[in-house]
């Protein structure tokens, strides 16, 4: 099974490699619909374990094409045995029904209408990291100086390789906006630079809580690029914002402990 709901549905998904006939198509999905019912029974300490309380009635097999009067009246069969079976978990109007993507009109519109990120993510290289550790020593010996009066070496090497990796998703990112929106790129760099400049004013270096306050400190900045280029979605903000945090450790505003 692929999930279920709380109120008795279960859904399982499957999809053949077309093009296929008819009867072919049929075959199949008939035969995959056999062999995971069979599991709710070989397997039912395990079902009942994931299922908890939830009693099913409605298994709802989910297929991209249904075309095969068929495959309603094989699983009209598979639902009448597979209450013959008498687990403790399906409901004696245990039903099984055939469902497409056309069963979900509206979800579906709901989905194909959540407008396309204006930054798609690029992967980092497996070398990027790398690579600028060995061009920017100066850089990351200033900022494990910054984490070392309150975490210790394991704990400091961590939380830098972290910030590093979004510092580089980050430039990468503003890279991609300033051609997409010059007009968004500016106002991140117009809202970066001001929050720089009051940065000791607003957050007083806590000895206790390092990657506390700087989580705080992201997460205050990442609402701030969202308001201030509302045309960015929530997860490229809070890239960018981890991006300038690590920038402040590895330059100088952000200080902790004696540092």
């Amino acid at each position: 099974m692929e999930a279920f709901s709380h109120d008795g549905h279960l859904y399982q998904c499957y999809a053949v490699e077309e093009p296929i006939s008819t009867a072919e198509r049929y075959g199949k999905q008939r035969d995959k619909l056999s062999t995971d019912l069979f599991k709710l029974k070989t397997k039912k300490l395990d079902v009942k374990k994931i299922l908890g309380s939830v009693i099913v009635k409605k298994y709802i097999y989910m297929v991209p094409l249904h075309d095969s009067r068929h495959l309603v009246s094989h699983a009209q069969t598979k639902a009448a045995e597979v209450k013959g079976w008498k687990l403790p978990f399906i409901s004696q109007s245990f039903a099984i029904v055939i469902e497409t993507e056309d069963d979900y009109v509206t979800e579906r519109d709901l989905v194909l209408a959540i407008p396309k990120p204006l930054i798609d993510p690029v992967p980092l290289n497996s070398s990027a990291i790398p690579n600028w550790k060995d061009s920017n020593s100066e850089l990351k010996e200033r900022a494990l100086s910054k984490l070392a009066g309150v975490l210790d070496e394991n704990a400091r090497s961590r939380v830098f390789d972290a910030l590093l990796r979004k510092y580089l998703d980050g430039e990468n990112a503003l890279d991609r906006l300033r051609v997409a929106s010059p007009e968004g790129y500016q106002s991140i760099q117009v809202s970066v630079s001001h929050k720089e400049s009051v940065l000791v004013l607003d957050y007083s270096a806590d000895p206790e809580g390092t990657q506390r306050t700087l989580k705080e400190i992201a997460g205050d900045l990442s609402e701030e690029f969202m308001s201030v280029c509302p045309i960015l979605d929530k997860r490229t903000t809070e890239t960018l914002a981890w991006a300038s945090v690590a920038d402040w450790l590895m330059r100088c505003p952000l200080s902790f402990g004696d540092n």
